[in-house]
């Protein structure tokens, strides 16, 4: 399917631009529910009797890790990047049946859409991938017109060699919760043993007099 028409727009890609779709089409997007499973795990670590607190601890500091990749990391990342020649003026982008193109003040890049090992979508924006993990910007607010908008997706879809590309992470949050589940069950487990299994045991063993003879 071709382009209902070429599309041409300028635009000054800003943070907020960058920061829903990087997490969207990331393994970022699960950072809040890794962090929340690990997180509940870290109080166990201050349970008396608790062997496994030196693990509590550990999976407990991975859920700040992720909290800090998610809220302060990825928007570090964000404004290094918006300080490159690419992103500190404004430029345009030039979208046609053959081919994308960004021109700027200090460059001008062309791609044919053949080139684009896959495409993605978020709330606010497109984004074509030069690379796995490498890609270009179209924020859905550049698109008045609607119709361009679903006009280029559809254009997309069509396009040998872009094919939209699956949400990542599945893995590694599967592998997080298991695991902070996991030590979460033996923690609870061995606590409760330890504090109550024993009750029902006797303190003293007193043995019948006849066997000590």
């Amino acid at each position: 399917m071709t382009l209902s028409k070429d599309i041409q727009y300028k635009v000054k890609i800003s943070e907020q631009d960058c920061l829903e779709p990087f997490v969207a089409l990331s393994a970022m997007r699960h950072c809040l529910t890794m962090a929340a499973f690990c997180m509940a795990v870290l109080p166990l670590a201050f349970v008396p009797g608790n062997p496994n607190k030196d693990h509590c601890i550990a999976i407990g500091c991975c859920g700040l890790v992720f909290l800090f990749w998610r809220f302060v990391y990825i928007r570090l990342h964000i404004r290094s990047l918006l300080k490159t020649p690419m992103y500190l003026q404004e430029h345009t982008h030039s979208l046609s049946d053959s081919e994308f193109k960004i021109h700027g003040e200090y460059f001008s890049i062309a791609a044919t859409w053949s080139q684009f090992v896959k495409w993605g979508e978020s709330k606010t924006a497109i984004c074509i991938f030069t690379s796995p993990t490498q890609f270009y910007l179209l924020p859905h607010r550049c698109f008045s017109d609607p119709n361009d908008l679903a006009s280029l997706r559809e254009h997309l879809k069509a396009t040998t060699g872009a094919k939209l590309v699956e949400r990542a992470g599945g893995f590694f949050l599967a592998l997080f919760i298991a695991i902070a589940v996991y030590t979460a069950g033996i923690s609870t487990l061995t606590v409760m043993l330890t504090k109550f299994g024993t009750r029902s045991m006797p303190s003293v063993i007193r043995v019948p007099s006849s066997f000590l003879n």
